[in-house]
């Protein structure tokens, strides 16, 4: 993860205004999500906006 491309920059700022949003149990989940999205490549979600992104935050599972 050292090298970042422009959209992962993006994706990791946003993340982390939901992680400063939401309850301290789901920051691990935030994370996981976060990371999973960085790997799948799959950034377009991202684009949809912070409320989109804590919606689906709330429905991961944190275990």
């Amino acid at each position: 993860m050292t090298t970042l491309k422009k959209k992962e920059k993006k994706v990791i700022k946003l993340v982390d205004k939901v992680i400063k949003l939401r309850s301290t149990n789901e920051i691990l989940c935030a994370t996981r999500y976060k990371l999973i999205y960085i790997y799948s490549g799959n950034l377009s979600y991202f684009s949809k906006g912070i409320r989109k992104i804590t919606k689906k935050i709330r429905m991961f599972p944190l275990t």
